[in-house]
């Protein structure tokens, strides 16, 4: 209705209903789609053929209103369940406009990555005036559950708001089941810088999501933070983030105040990471280890640790490089100066003192399948002693052999001049020790030549170490914490 040659208002309803709509790579079933149009047209200015921005004729203003629902849509490879759409799109004769917009959906399939519960909110405005473009624009997005190939993100929430003028600038809120970052971006034609802000936070907030890819640890205290920055354009990203007071139980074992910082650099193709120190106060693993420290860096790619350094029964284990891949290698563990009292004490054999120092040297396999050990060699450092005092074996042994006390009672109290073992450990935790000791009973005045050879399962040993009182106690209280 109207001037023709002077201002048209335009009004229509139009609404489509369908069992099926669809053409080469769009399929939607049961569509039901409304729309509540409004507009005027400025004959004169739409005459002139006047375009704003070369797309917009001048003299266009309006408003549109959308109401749909599209029971199941499917394009190309992706498919939408129980979706919705509805908005309202407003053009102002001032050339203003104001976009609203709000899109639902019970799920949302692409091959094997899934959204359950979407719903997403825009809202656009500005002005398409001659001159410079310039808009705001701020939205929500929430999904209940994202289910990737090998991980689900649960209660995902982002709230995002940005500028555009030249280009566009935009920061996103992202809250993923409480664990929280910023990503603030820039787009423009040469470039998209980007950051990612992921401020510190509690380590037990990412329990969901290690328990994706190792589900036998169970954080039990620290904090982290990370930041990103980079561009989009080449996903070449620098990476700054660390990890203070972790602390875990990882199959049994206690994991104390571990603390790590991380600088590095991320694109397409590898990971680059500069040397840096791995510090881990103590380890419950059956044994204590403590001081645990080691330089994290890359090489070609491949992480890896090097200059590691521990302290256990006493003394000091050091492996010069490990790689951080499943791929089969060898790792060559040297032993300093280990208390061989307290490698006797952890094996709780009563009635049995050993004194002394050992250092050797182990090359340790490591592969998919397990950890072994072929020709390893300890042996000792300095003078050592050896005691046997109301050692059960050793007493039955007497008693069944009377002709060997002589022999045997040498043991009681021998003085270990030297000391060398051959160390070869199973896959399955078997350790067997050919043992050669060289010594004398000064009470006796007897020298000795001693050889034997020693079988245990080491992690049936050590298994049992971990269960006693002392671990089980660091163990309850971990968790207890974890509950609180």
């Amino acid at each position: 209705m109207g001037d023709p040659t002077k201002l048209i208002t335009v009004e229509a309803q139009p609404s489509i209903f369908s069992t099926q709509l669809s053409t080469s790579d769009l399929v939607i079933d049961n569509p039901s789609l409304t729309f509540d149009l409004h507009a005027q047209l400025d004959v004169p200015k739409l005459k002139s053929g006047h375009l704003l921005h070369r797309v917009l004729p001048e003299g266009m203003s309006f408003a549109i209103t959308l109401d749909s629902k599209l029971q199941n849509l499917s394009v190309e490879n992706v498919t939408a369940k129980q979706s919705a759409l509805s908005g309202r799109v407003v053009l102002e004769p001032t050339h203003d406009f104001d976009i609203n917009l709000t899109l639902t959906s019970a799920q949302i399939q692409q091959q094997s990555y899934k959204l359950n519960e979407f719903a997403q909110t825009l809202h656009w405005q500005g002005s398409v005036a001659t001159g410079e473009i310039f808009s705001t624009l701020s939205g929500n997005t929430k999904v209940a559950e994202v289910n990737l190939a090998d991980l689900s993100l649960k209660n995902v929430s982002i709230d995002s708001k940005g500028q555009q003028s030249r280009g566009l600038m935009a920061s996103h809120v992202v809250n993923i089941d409480g664990v929280k970052a910023l990503l603030e971006h820039q787009y423009s034609s040469l470039k998209h810088p980007a950051q990612i802000h992921v401020p510190t936070q509690q380590l037990t907030q990412l329990q969901p999501y290690i328990d994706a890819f190792l589900p036998n640890l169970k954080i039990t205290h620290g904090n982290f933070y990370a930041v990103l920055e980079g561009d989009l354009s080449t996903r070449i990203f620098t990476l700054d983030g660390s990890v203070q007071n972790g602390s875990a139980l990882f199959n049994e074992r206690l994991i104390q105040n571990a603390a790590i910082d991380v600088f590095g650099l991320i694109s397409s193709a590898n990971i680059q990471l500069k040397p840096t120190t791995l510090s881990v106060e103590e380890l419950r693993a059956g044994v204590i280890v403590q001081a645990i420290t080691g330089q994290l860096f890359s090489e070609a790619g491949v992480a890896k640790l090097k200059d590691i350094n521990a302290q256990v029964f006493a003394g000091n284990v050091g492996i010069d490089e490990v790689s951080l891949v499943s791929t089969p290698q060898v790792v060559q563990v040297s032993l300093d100066k280990l208390s061989l009292d307290l490698i006797a004490a952890s094996g709780h054999d009563a009635g049995v003192e050993l004194r002394g120092l050992i250092s050797g040297k182990l090359p340790v396999q490591v592969s998919s399948s397990g950890v072994r050990i072929d020709s390893g060699h300890i042996h000792n450092v300095g003078e050592g002693l050896l005691k046997v005092e109301n050692n059960a074996s050793i007493n039955a042994l007497k008693e069944q052999q009377p002709s060997l006390q002589t022999v045997i009672g040498v043991l009681d109290e021998l003085t270990i001049e030297q000391l060398s073992s051959g160390v070869n450990l199973s896959e399955d935790g078997w350790l067997d020790l050919d043992v050669k000791i060289t010594g004398i009973n000064k009470l006796q005045q007897q020298p000795v030549n001693f050889n034997y050879t020693h079988s245990e399962n080491v992690f049936t040993l050590l298994r049992a170490l971990r269960l006693s009182d002392e671990i089980t106690r660091e163990v309850e209280n971990a968790l207890n914490k974890e509950e609180r």
